[in-house]
């Protein structure tokens, strides 16, 4: 013989489920407040409740980083022209990206206006480590 004990786990008018207690002795159960069973079931139904929040949370994070990375990379796909040239200073300026791009510094480009600065970011960005997340841009003139 044993005991065992079901309650219910109910979260506002939902039950999410039940938390069943079992013994090897006979009785085990019958001295807990009706109160106790209660509260232990509130408790226990509040603390799933939780958890089955965060993990939803969890889970649509991932679903929007994932779809943050992939628009990241369609519209890197999309936009990004190739830097073309090959005279010494292009040569020059795509080395010096391949350098700086895994780095974590933030970088200052500058230049005259139709020089390509934003190509060079697009470039530091999509070479970078952080290519998965937004590229920030701050753009600044001189006063």
């Amino acid at each position: 013989m044993h005991s065992c004990m079901g309650l219910p786990l109910i979260f506002g008018d939902k039950m999410l489920g039940a938390l069943t207690l079992d013994s090897l002795g006979t009785n085990a159960f019958d001295d807990i407040p009706t109160r106790s069973l209660e509260v232990l079931s509130a408790i226990a139904a509040s603390t799933l409740k939780m958890a089955l929040t965060f993990s939803q949370l969890e889970y649509q994070a991932k679903q929007s980083k994932q779809l943050l990375e992939e628009l990241n990379v369609e519209a890197w796909e999309r936009d990004s022209s190739d830097m073309i040239g090959d005279s010494e200073l292009m040569r020059v300026l795509k080395s010096d990206i391949e350098i700086v791009a895994p780095s974590d510094f933030n970088i200052l480009i500058h230049g005259e206006t139709g020089v390509g600065k934003e190509l060079v970011a697009r470039n530091l960005h999509y070479q970078s480590t952080r290519r998965q997340n937004p590229g920030i841009r701050e753009l600044c003139s001189d006063p």
